[in-house]
């Protein structure tokens, strides 16, 4: 619909006659004068300040408080500020003063919401926050007629659209685990302002992100949501075309190959063992991650593949790759496969124990054994929780710490045991114990060759 300047007379006769009375109100067109234009919001696909979702879709309105700046030919100064009136939806009309000359070849480009050199950054991830700050929009009007002096007398309507695509990001660690994410950031080739970074207030699944993609071609971008104080890393392609409102699901990982924090540990482990992944712990930034249900785990020998480990070796590795919320693959340091060392018990208190592991005792209630263990070589220290105690028969009892009670005089022996681990193979020692209650008749055997270690009652 055809724009007229709004605040002169209605006029008949020639438009010469127009233009001549024109010129005449407006002696100086630099000083302003009055101009109304017909503007809409068009298409539910457009977003504006006086926005609402629907489902999945974006509604448009005009606000009274909003603010239009009005370029010539979209350069130079502006040439006016008008404001919304007469709203009905996505249509009113723009009112205010207009300055400067004009000829029927020139434009009037309006842009709404800021100036048009706003940009990106500084989002929140709202769709209240992109309404208020970054829905920018732009329309071109036509110069249809003006008087001699310059001055407008008509002009097209204005038919605004939106410079930027607006997209509502819904966010998952793998496929299945909503992720809230804080802060959220976003790179493509094309986007202005370059990387974006979304602060929402809290961490949040949804994240509504107003970007401009300058390409006009489809283009991969990448996000990096922090959740829990991990990056989380995915892509999407996707060609988000200006004026347009999408909804997009975004899968995140960790990527086994490239991030920091992760921390895989190969044991070696005994020949002829399952690879099965027992030797493998995977830590990110210190939690255990679970095999199957985070990464998987093969094996090689060379260019061979080894399910197990059939020969020594120190050029076994694993090959880790992630599930789920992890993926890409990382392969192991070289760990060996060896004919592993046997521990060394060596008993700790007891006197009566003969050399040959043999226990001379009277009254046994409250006797104590105990007994250490080392591997390899060098020696390393085997956790005393980790050795066992067991007794041949119910009349001499033994616990896990070593202590023992006789309840009936006889032959007994305790086996001392370790059972084997990646790092070495089990191991057991056995003691013979003789007990006889004290007062009865009878004859220990002899003790002569024991040791000079102390055998304490506690």
């Amino acid at each position: 619909m055809a724009a007229a300047l709004c605040a002169f007379a209605v006029f008949t006769g020639s438009s010469n006659e127009i233009a001549e009375s024109v010129t005449q109100q407006v002696a100086d067109p630099e000083e302003g004068y009055p101009i109304s234009i017909q503007a809409t919001k068009a298409g539910s696909d457009d977003i504006t300040r006086a926005l609402t979702l629907d489902g999945t879709t974006l509604t448009t309105a005009w606000a009274a408080d909003e603010r239009v700046y009005v370029y010539k030919n979209d350069a130079g100064e502006k040439v006016a500020t008008l404001i919304p009136t007469e709203i009905n939806g996505v249509t009113c009309t723009l009112t205010g003063t207009i300055t400067g000359t004009y000829t029927t070849d020139d434009k009037l480009v309006l842009y709404y919401l800021k100036d048009k050199g706003a940009g990106y950054t500084g989002q929140i991830g709202t769709i209240e926050d992109i309404a208020a700050n970054f829905d920018f929009s732009k329309a071109e009007v036509e110069v249809t007629n003006v008087a001699p002096n310059g001055v407008l007398l008509a002009w097209g309507d204005a038919s605004f659209e939106r410079q930027q695509a607006i997209t509502k990001f819904s966010f998952k660690l793998g496929a299945s685990t909503v992720a809230a994410v804080k802060p959220l950031k976003i790179s493509a080739t094309g986007l202005t302002d370059g990387p974006l970074t979304i602060q929402p207030a809290a961490a949040a699944s949804d994240i509504f992100v107003a970007m401009q993609n300058t390409s006009g071609a489809s283009q991969t971008y990448t996000f990096v949501g922090n959740v829990n104080g991990l990056d989380w890393t995915g892509t999407k392609n996707v060609n988000l075309v200006n004026n347009k409102y999408y909804t997009a699901n975004v899968n995140l990982y960790r990527d086994l190959s490239s991030v920091s924090g992760i921390v895989i540990t190969a044991n070696a482990v005994k020949k002829d063992a399952t690879l099965n992944g027992s030797n493998i712990t995977v830590t990110d930034n210190g939690n255990v991650l679970t095999q199957g249900t985070h990464y998987s785990v093969a094996y090689k020998k060379g260019e061979a593949d080894k399910t197990s480990a059939d020969e020594t070796g120190n050029d076994y590795v694993a090959i880790i790759t992630g599930l789920d919320k992890y993926k890409g693959s990382f392969t192991s340091d070289a760990f060996a496969v060896t004919d592993l060392p046997t521990p060394v018990i060596t008993l700790t208190t007891g006197d009566g124990y003969v050399e040959n592991g043999t226990i001379i005792a009277q009254n046994a209630t409250g006797w104590k054994v105990g007994a250490t263990a080392e591997y390899g070589d060098p020696s390393t220290p085997i956790d005393a929780s980790l050795i066992s105690y067991t007794s041949s028969a119910a009349g001499l009892s033994i616990d896990g710490s070593g202590n023992i009670t006789a309840s009936t005089a006889g032959t007994y022996t305790i086996t001392i045991s370790i059972e084997a681990t990646v790092n070495y193979n089990a191991a057991t020692k056995v003691i013979t114990v003789y007990i006889q209650q004290s007062g009865t008749s009878g004859t220990l055997p002899s003790v002569g060759d024991a040791d000079n270690s102390s055998w304490a009652n506690e």
